[in-house]
C-alpha cells in the first residue's frame, strides 16, 4: 500500500489542484475497497426501482457477508506472504500463487453455497444468478489481495467505477423489463459484476510475469505458518458483521421467499450501511498522507537496526518514528471524529427518519471500527500478530455477547477492542527497538585478520 501511497502523494504534490483532487479521490477508493462502492451501488438501486426489492437486496448482502467469511483467513496471511515473495523480487509464482488460493478460499465455499441453495425453496434462475454472484463475489474479494501492489491504478479505479455502474444501470433496467423484476435487478447486478472480476483479472496477468501454472505449496504454508494473521483475518470479518448477522433473527426480522437462512432487517442494516460511509474521508487521509509519511521513518529505523549503526542514531530514528505515529494517529482520530460529529448532527436531514436513532448508533461504532483497523495496521507493520489477533479477537467476542444480550454490541465490541490496542501500543511501542533487534537473524562473521575461522555473533550484520 505503501508504494501506491507514494505515488498518488507525488500526484497531490505535482499537478496542483486537479493532482489533489484525482490524488484524494484515488487514494478513497483503492483505500475503501468494494464494500463501500457496493453499499452506495445498492442503495440507488434499491431507490431507483418502484417496488419491493427485499429479496434482491437480502440476497446480496448474505452473499457479501458470506464470502468474506470464507476468504477471511486470507486476508493478512497471504498479504504477509506476498509482501516477503515481492521483497524477495520472486514474482514469476504471483499468478499460481492467485490459482492455488482462488482453488481453496473461492471454489470450495462456492459449491457449499450451491448445495444451500438447492435445499432452498428459491426458482432455477434464482439459484443460479445468486450462485453465479457468490462465485465473483469471492474472486473479487480473492483479486483484491493480489492487486494491491499493482501501478495501473486508474485501470482498477475505472474497473470498479465501470463494474459498478453497470451493476446499476443493468439492474435498474432488466428490472423493468423483467416479469420478475427483483430476478431483473440481481440478473443486472451480478453483469456489473462479471466485467468488474473480469476487468481485474486481466489487470493482473498483465502485471505480472508468469510461465507453467503450478500449486503454489508455499502460499498454502503461509496458513499455517501464521496462524495468528489467519485467525485474526476470520475474526474481524466475523466481529465486523456479527451483530448485523445476529439480529436479522431477531423478533424484528423475518425470512424471505420461504428460505429459512434468508432474512432481513431492513431497519437495522440500512442504519449500519449507510453509516460505513462515513469513514471514507479518513480512510483516504490514512492512506495517502499517514501511511506514507510513517512508513517512510518506519523504514528508515529498520534499515538503522540492522545495517548496525549506532544506539544513538536508533534512538533518533525511533523518535521521529513515534512521532509521525503519534501525530497521525492523533490527526486520523480527530479528522474521524469532526467527521462523524458533523454526520451525526446532520443525520435527520440524510437519512430517512425511521432509522435516525439507529443510524447515529452506528456511527459511533464505525468510529470505534475506523481506531481499531488503523490501531490493528500499526500492530501488524511491527509483526505484533499476537497482540493485533487479541484486539480483533476481543471486538469479535464483545459484538456477539453484548448483541445477543442488549442489541447494543458493536458499539461496545469498538470501544473494548480499541482500548485492548491502545494498550497493546502503549506497553510495545516504548521498547519497539529493543523488540525488533531481538527479532534479527543471528550471522556468523569471519573477524579482519583472524586467520583460525574465530568470528563474532552480530545481529542483522556485521560488527
Amino acid at each position: 500500500m505503501a508504494g501506491i501511497g507514494f505515488k498518488l502523494r507525488r500526484m497531490v504534490q505535482e499537478e496542483g489542484l486537479k493532482g489533489l483532487l484525482l490524488g484524494y479521490l484515488s487514494s478513497a477508493i483503492l483505500s475503501a475497497g468494494p464494500w463501500l462502492i457496493s453499499i452506495a451501488t445498492l442503495a440507488l438501486m434499491s431507490r431507483g426501482l418502484r417496488g419491493n426489492s427485499q429479496l434482491f437486496s437480502a440476497l446480496v448482502v448474505t452473499i457479501n457477508v458470506l464470502t468474506l467469511w470464507a476468504t477471511g483467513p486470507f486476508q493478512f496471511a497471504l498479504t504477509r506472504y506476498l509482501a516477503d515473495r515481492l521483497y524477495a523480487a520472486d514474482i514469476e509464482r504471483h499468478l499460481s500463487a492467485f490459482v492455488t488460493c482462488w482453488l481453496l478460499g473461492v471454489a470450495p465455499p462456492t459449491a457449499l453455497f450451491g448445495l444451500l441453495l438447492l435445499a432452498s425453496p428459491l426458482s432455477w434462475p434464482w439459484r443460479l444468478q445468486a450462485l453465479s454472484l457468490f462465485g465473483l463475489t469471492s474472486s473479487l474479494w480473492m483479486l483484491l489481495l493480489f492487486l494491491g501492489v499493482v501501478r495501473a491504478y486508474r485501470v482498477i479505479i475505472g474497473a470498479f467505477l465501470l463494474g459498478n455502474g453497470l451493476s446499476a444501470g443493468a439492474s435498474l433496467v432488466l428490472g423493468r423489463w423483467f416479469s420478475d423484476p427483483q430476478l431483473g435487478m440481481l440478473t443486472g447486478y451480478t453483469m456489473g459484476q462479471a466485467v468488474l472480476v473480469a476487468t481485474l483479472l486481466w489487470v493482473l496477468v498483465s502485471e505480472f510475469p508468469h510461465q507453467r501454472l503450478s500449486w503454489d505449496r508455499q502460499a498454502v504454508h503461509a496458513l499455517r505458518r501464521f496462524p495468528a494473521l489467519t485467525l485474526a483475518g476470520l475474526l474481524y470479518y466475523l466481529g465486523l458483521w456479527a451483530d448485523k448477522a445476529l439480529l436479522r433473527w431477531s423478533h424484528d426480522s423475518y425470512s424471505l421467499a420461504g428460505v429459512f437462512w434468508l432474512r432481513a432487517n431492513p431497519a437495522y442494516e440500512q442504519a449500519a450501511f449507510l453509516a460505513q460511509l462515513t469513514v471514507l474521508p479518513s480512510l483516504a487521509l490514512f492512506f495517502l498522507a499517514v501511511e506514507t509519511e510513517f512508513f517512510e521513518r518506519f523504514r528508515t529505523f529498520f534499515v538503522d537496526i540492522s545495517s548496525g549503526r549506532s544506539l544513538f542514531q536508533i534512538g533518533m530514528s525511533k523518535q521521529r518514528m513515534l512521532h509521525s505515529l503519534r501525530s497521525g494517529g492523533l490527526r486520523l482520530a480527530l479528522s474521524q471524529g469532526v467527521v462523524t460529529l458533523v454526520a451525526v448532527l446532520l443525520a435527520p436531514h440524510w437519512l430517512p427518519d425511521d432509522i435516525v436513532s439507529l443510524g447515529r448508533t452506528q456511527m459511533v461504532g464505525v468510529y470505534f471500527q475506523t481506531l481499531l483497523y488503523f490501531g490493528t495496521v500499526v500492530l501488524l507493520y511491527y509483526e505484533l500478530y499476537r497482540h493485533a489477533l487479541l484486539g480483533i479477537a476481543v471486538f469479535a467476542v464483545a459484538n456477539v455477547v453484548f448483541t445477543t444480550a442488549s442489541g447494543a454490541g458493536f458499539v461496545a465490541a469498538g470501544i473494548l477492542a480499541v482500548a485492548t490496542n491502545l494498550v497493546c501500543l502503549l506497553r510495545t511501542l516504548p521498547v519497539i527497538d529493543q523488540l525488533v533487534f531481538e527479532r534479527q537473524p543471528l550471522r556468523l562473521f569471519q573477524m579482519d585478520g583472524c586467520s583460525d575461522g574465530v568470528g563474532v555473533y552480530t545481529f542483522g550484520g556485521p560488527s
